[in-house]
Parts: structure tokens; sequence; C-alpha cells
């Protein structure tokens, strides 16, 4: 069906974040774009409230603001972010406030450690924990009486060694030991960290079905693909006390794990890629894991996430839930399992909801839910 969306949906609430005070006063929610993505380390957003002409409200940069609906009566939260660039207008009609910012996992990109990096035993939690330390996650949630500031959906739990130089910023280190350890790292709508593993590729289906035929919530489902960004093989290489040159790039003659990429609709293309580890990573990740077991399964994984590049399933729908035929409402969620039905691109199969886009204008509320394979993440 087609559909130009329902009416403004999602509302906003400031947070003075020098006092930790929420401004009582709602604001009128003119444009938003809110997107958050669990393949990203951080979402975006931007905004146009206004305010009354005798509302008086001093917002700044680097103030909290979260999103949210409401579902008969129960609200619901969509995000929650930091402002960044802000502008603020005023006139005899009213006061209008512009914005842009990012999630709050964001500052973990503004600043480094003050300190060289070297830590040799911990969890992957704990190193999380302690790149927590003196951000707005942990002083967000503590106003909103949330008592977790990490959730673990198959963090990898082994020790580890981390190391890295002074300069290094947070969200870096924070990216790299993830990617090694085959986690990602996002935030949830409630400003919780959330560390996924592939065990966790499973959860969250919600036994429903969104159709481009028949089903009154989807204004149009499409598919996106880039076969430029699959890799029929690849090959993990490691380097350390084997003085390794970097230039010699030969199966034969460095430790290498190839992996292939089997998936049909790759047939005769040839498109391969060469990751470069160190064996001091490797052997700090490793635990009771040899670094050859580890750098075949490093291969493994990115032959997985490259198979996402070949359908990703845009589903472009009226609201920010799904109503089915009996009323029950179903929250849209990033780690949702969805079927996916189009006949017209003969896809009929469970997809995780990886990625949501959020766009409200003065007159309409349009979402776009971005799928991939549940196998292709990690």
């Amino acid at each position: 069906m087609s559909g130009s969306g329902q009416g403004p949906a999602i509302f906003a609430t400031f947070i003075d974040r020098r006092n930790l005070v929420e401004y009582s006063i709602q604001p009128k929610v003119n444009v938003l774009g809110f997107n958050s993505d669990m393949r990203r380390f951080t979402g975006a957003f931007e905004f146009e409230v206004e305010f009354g002409a005798d509302e008086s409200v001093d917002i700044n940069s680097h103030d909290f603001v979260e999103f949210y609906f409401f579902m008969g009566s129960q609200k619901f939260q969509i995000g929650v972010g930091f402002i960044e660039d802000f502008v603020k207008k005023t006139s005899a009609a009213g006061n209008v406030l512009q914005g842009n910012g990012r999630d709050l996992l964001a500052q973990l990109m503004l600043f480094p450690y003050k300190e060289r990096v070297y830590q040799s035993g911990l969890t992957y939690r704990e190193f999380l924990t302690t790149a927590l330390d003196n951000t707005y996650i942990p002083t967000y949630l503590k106003f909103r009486n949330r008592p977790t500031s990490i959730v673990d959906l198959g963090m990898f739990n082994g020790p580890m060694i981390f190391t890295d130089v002074a300069t290094s910023q947070r969200a870096q280190v924070v990216q790299e030991y993830a990617e090694l350890a085959q986690n990602i790292v996002y935030l949830d709508r409630l400003g919780r960290m959330v560390v996924y593993g592939r065990d966790s590729r499973s959860l969250g289906d919600t036994k429903q079905t969104l159709s481009s035929y028949g089903d009154s919530n989807v204004i149009d489902i499409s598919v996106r693909q880039n076969f430029s960004k699959a890799y029929t093989e690849v090959s993990v290489i490691w380097q350390g006390e084997e003085n390794l040159s970097l230039g010699l790039i030969n199966h034969n003659s460095v430790p290498s794990s190839i992996q292939k990429n089997f998936d049909p609709r790759l047939k005769n293309m040839y498109q391969p890629l060469y990751k470069v580890y160190s064996a001091q990573d490797l052997v700090g990740l490793a635990g009771n894991v040899g670094a050859l077991a580890r750098i075949e399964s490093l291969a493994k994984a990115a032959v997985r996430k490259s198979s996402q590049n070949l359908s990703m399933p845009i589903v472009t729908v009226d609201s920010p839930y799904w109503v089915s035929s009996t009323g029950k409402l179903v929250p849209y969620e990033i780690g949702q399992i969805w079927t996916i039905r189009s006949d017209a691109f003969k896809i009929n199969s469970p997809h995780k909801l990886v990625g949501i886009d959020y766009k409200q204008e003065a007159s309409s509320t349009i979402v776009q839910l971005a799928f991939v394979e549940p196998d292709t993440i990690v």
C-alpha cells in the first residue's frame, strides 16, 4: 500500500545536564530526524522545536534530550542523546530551537584516555566499566534510576590484554577490542551500552510479518544490494614475533586463515579481503583458545558480515509501532526479528531489525526500518 504517514507522533523532553533537572515544558516538535543502527557506534538526530512566547527555558548545547511516543497512555522512549550544534531563535510568535546531536555513546569519541592503556587479565565488561568513567551514560542512567549501564547480549567473557597509546580516543579502543572479541557495541533506546555477540542472533523474535501485500502498516519495501562490499574469501594474517613483512600477503608464507563465502549469490565473482592483526592482540584475546583458532573465527565473522550487503530490506512504515488486525501494538525496537515478505523480491524469511530512522515534519511521521539476515551481524 502507499501512504504519507500519520501526523506528528514523536515528542521531546529536554534535561538540564548541569543541574540534572527535567524541563517541565514540552515543546511542539516541528521537525525531527532520529537515526540509530546497531552496526554503527552512535546514533544521530536533528530537530526543530517550538516553545510559546511566554515559555522561558534555558536549554544549552550538551544538555540531554529524550525522544518518545505514546501507545495509548504508555510512553515509549526511542532514544536519548546530547545536543551539539544549537541555534536559538526568538520572536513575538514564540521561541524556536534548532539543533543536532548524537546519542550518549558519542561522548566517548570526544576525548582520549589520560594515560597509556595497558591492562592485562581484565574481562571486556570490566574494561568497559572503566571506559564509562566520568561520561554522560552513568550520569543520565542514575538520573533516570536505571541501575544497569551495560547490557550483555553475548559479550566475550574471557581474559583480555588491552593496550593502546594515551592519545587514543575511548571509542576507538572500545571498538577495536569489540571487533577482536567478535562483539559490536551500541547504545540502546534507554541510554545503556549494549554489547552484542553472535549467540544473540536468534533473540527478539516478534513472530510477526511485515509484508508489501495487504499489510496496513507498511508503505513500501525496498531491497538494497552492494556486491562490491561482499567478499568471496577472507584471509586473516597476523604478525608479531615472526617479524612478518606486511608486503608479503601470500597464503603459503604467512600464518593465516582463508575462509570462503559459498553464498550462491556470489557465484562467478572473486573479491578477496585481507585483514592483518598483531599476534599480541590475538594471544591476549585467546584465553583458552589458541591464536590460530581465534584468527579462523575472525575470518569467518568477516565473511558473514560482508554478506549483509547481498540483501538488505528497507521497510517504510507509517507509524513507530506495528498494529495487528486485532489491535495488538508492537513498538519497533532494534534487535527484533520480523519475517519480511515480498513476492516481488522473492523474500519470505526472518530478518533482524538493525536500524531505525524516524523522520517527522509538521504534518507527518514516517519510519524506515533497516533489516539484515540475522546471521550476518557479527
